[in-house]
């Protein structure tokens, strides 16, 4: 009876001993795996970092390359008393009297007191170095084209009969016409006129104004 107790107690040991060595290994086997686990996701994070970075950095130098490249041109047109107008680039911050240099400076006729020569050029700007006077402008202008037509609105009796066809009887009633009724606002008001008609009108049309 006393063999069958140490028998018995002997197996109860061994159980214990297996059960303890099967929970230590399952204890150091979920331990590794759970070490491998955070190894494994820290790489991926560490690798997923350099990525975001490497893109970072990659997009930079992307934006800089499509960035378009700032000038600091600006075109300005220059015309008036200067030897060669036409239209210039200038910098920022250049004088009307460096692009004044540029067009080969002024010409004889310039008025350089009426315009302000260290005031800054702006983009798009149109400058004009004025003349000495309005004469040297309207000089370059064609004469107007002088005319022999008798205003029917200004003329006396005389200035009236210098129109074929008008003697001094139809010249008095275009005279006291245009005083009755405040002057003539067009040439076939003319046929109004006692004596005047569509006829007439044709042949004095080239000769007369009002």
């Amino acid at each position: 009876m006393l063999r069958i107790c140490k028998k018995e107690d002997y197996i109860l040991l061994v159980l214990i001993i297996a059960i303890i060595l099967a929970t230590l290994l399952l204890f150091f086997k979920t331990r590794s795996f759970n070490t491998e686990d955070t190894i494994q996701i820290k790489r991926s994070s560490a690798r997923e970092e350099i990525l975001s970075k490497e893109e970072r950095v990659e997009t930079k130098r992307s934006y800089h390359k499509e960035e378009p490249r700032k000038t600091n041109a600006l075109i300005v047109q220059l015309g008036g008393a200067v030897k060669n107008p036409g239209v210039y680039k200038c910098q920022v911050g250049e004088r009307i009297y460096q692009l004044v240099e540029k067009a080969g400076g002024v010409s004889a006729e310039a008025n350089l007191d009426s315009i302000n020569l260290v005031d800054e050029v702006k983009d798009g700007e149109k400058i004009i170095i004025p003349f000495n006077n309005a004469t040297k402008v309207a000089a370059s202008l064609p004469a107007p084209k002088a005319t022999n037509k008798v205003n029917i609105n200004t003329a006396n009796k005389e200035g009236l009969q210098q129109l074929k066809g008008v003697g001094p009887s139809t010249a008095e009633k275009i005279i006291k016409y245009r005083q009755n009724q405040g002057g003539f606002s067009s040439i076939e008001e003319l046929t109004n006129v006692p004596g005047i008609g569509p006829k007439t009108l044709e042949k004095l049309k080239s000769q007369i104004a009002y």
